[in-house]
C-alpha cells in the first residue's frame, strides 16, 4: 500500500513545474507534515519545499539541522520542533530563536521554564502546552496565564473547571469556546450535564465540529442546531453517513478537509465539488494508486 502523501508526492515531483501555482503551494504543507522524511527531501533536492515549515517538521533532528548549516533553516519554526529541547537552544545562542514560538514546544518542561523565569516567555503559549498542569498554575496565580488556552488545555478536565468557577475575586476566567475544545470533553459529560456549562447552554453548532460527536449521535438528536459546514469535517464523520444523508446541505469546501476520505472516494464521486488545496492538505488514508488529480482542475 502507497502511503497519501508519497503520492502526492510522485504527483508533484512528475508535473510539479507545470502544475498551478495553487497546487505547487501544496509543497508548504507537504513540508511540514510527519510522512516526509529527510531522505526524501534529500533525495528530490530540485522540488520547491518549504523550509519555514520543514523546520518544525518532527522528522528534522538537531543532528541533520547541524549537519545541514547551509539550507535556509527559519529558528523561528526550529524552536516549535519537538526534537528541540531547551539544552539545544541554551547551547546555540547564536540562533535567531523566537521565546513565543518556543514557549509552544512540548519538549519545554516547567523545570525549564522556572529555572529560567528571566526569560521572555509567553505565557498565553505556555498555557496551552501539554507539560503545564493545574497544579503549576494554582501554585503561581502571579503568572499572566491565559485562560482562554488552558481552558482547552489537556490537563485541565471538566471537573477542575467546575470545581474552580469564576466569581467576582477570581483569577479563572474560563473561556467557553475553549471549553467546547477541550479533548476532556465528552458527549456522556454533555448528556449527564445538559443544562451546559460555565452557565451558557451547549453550542450544538461549535460542537459539531468535536470529534466526540458522530452521526450515531447527530441522528439520534436531530432536533439539536448541528452545523453541517462544520459536522463535514469532524473526524468521527465518515463518508458513508455523508452520502447516505445527502439532504443535510453538506459543503464539500469541509468535506474535503475530512481525514476519513480518501482518492478512492474522490475518484469514484468527480460530480462533487470537491477543493483541491484542501484535498491536498489532508493526511488521508491509505490508497494504492496514484490520483489523477486533473479531474480536479
Amino acid at each position: 500500500m502507497t502511503n497519501y502523501y508519497e503520492e502526492c508526492l510522485e504527483l508533484l515531483i512528475t508535473y510539479g513545474r507545470d502544475l498551478p501555482l495553487s497546487i505547487r503551494n501544496i509543497y508548504s504543507s507537504l513540508s511540514k507534515h510527519h510522512h516526509i522524511t529527510w531522505d526524501i527531501v534529500e533525495m528530490y533536492p530540485d522540488m520547491p519545499w518549504d523550509y519555514t515549515n520543514l523546520s518544525a517538521n518532527p522528522n528534522i533532528t538537531w543532528d541533520i539541522i547541524e549537519e545541514y548549516p547551509d539550507i535556509p533553516w527559519n529558528y523561528q519554526m526550529v524552536g516549535i520542533n519537538p526534537n528541540i529541547t531547551w539544552d539545544i537552544i541554551q547551547n546555540n545562542p547564536d540562533k535567531k530563536w523566537n521565546m513565543h514560538m518556543i514557549s509552544t514546544n512540548p519538549s519545554i518542561t516547567w523545570e525549564d521554564i522556572e529555572s529560567n523565569m528571566d526569560k521572555d516567555w509567553d505565557f498565553t503559549n505556555l498555557s496551552i502546552n501539554p507539560n503545564i498542569t493545574w497544579d503549576i498554575v494554582n501554585e503561581n496565580t502571579e503568572l499572566p496565564w491565559s485562560y482562554y488556552y488552558l481552558s482547552r488545555n489537556k490537563n485541565i478536565t471538566m471537573d477542575i473547571i467546575l470545581d474552580n468557577p469564576e466569581n467576582g475575586d477570581s483569577v479563572h476566567k474560563w473561556y467557553y469556546t475553549s471549553v467546547l475544545q477541550n479533548p476532556n470533553l465528552t458527549w456522556e459529560w454533555i448528556e449527564r450535564n445538559p443544562q451546559g456549562i460555565l452557565n451558557q447552554r451547549w453550542s450544538y453548532g461549535f460542537l459539531s465540529k468535536n470529534g466526540i460527536v458522530n452521526w450515531n449521535i447527530v441522528s439520534k438528536n436531530k432536533h439539536l442546531d448541528w452545523n453541517y459546514y462544520l459536522l463535514g469535517s469532524n473526524p468521527s464523520i465518515y463518508w458513508e453517513d455523508i452520502v447516505s444523508n445527502p439532504s443535510y446541505g453538506w459543503d464539500f469546501y469541509t468535506v474535503s478537509k475530512n481525514k476519513n476520505i480518501n482518492w478512492y472516494i474522490v475518484q469514484e464521486n468527480k460530480n462533487y465539488l470537491w477543493n483541491l488545496n484542501n484535498l491536498l492538505s489532508n493526511e488521508m488514508v491509505y490508497y494504492d494508486r496514484i490520483p489523477d488529480l486533473y479531474i480536479l482542475k
